[in-house]
C-alpha cells in the first residue's frame, strides 16, 4: 500500500520522551522519524515471550498387548 493511506503506525518504536497530560514522543526504529501522540493509544511490545521449542523426552510407539480375562 503506497501513498496517504499507508500506516505510518507500524512498529517498533522508541519512547525518547514523556510529557505532562499523558502526552508521549516516539521514534521509529526504522526511519527516526518522532511522533508525538497520546500515550493511552500506545501498546507494549514484549519481545521472545514464547520459550523456543525444545524437545524434552522422545517416546516410541509401540503396539498394545491385549492379554484376555481368565474365564471361571
Amino acid at each position: 500500500m503506497a501513498g496517504k493511506l499507508r500506516s505510518k503506525w507500524i512498529g517498533p518504536f522508541v519512547v525518547t520522551n514523556v510529557f505532562h497530560y499523558g502526552a508521549v514522543e516516539i521514534k521509529s526504529a526504522g526511519t527516526d522519524k518522532v511522533f508525538k501522540v497520546n500515550g493511552q493509544r500506545l501498546k507494549l511490545f514484549h519481545e521472545n515471550l514464547m520459550p523456543e521449542e525444545e524437545i524434552v523426552e522422545e517416546l516410541p510407539l509401540e503396539e498394545p498387548s491385549y492379554t484376555p480375562a481368565a474365564t471361571p
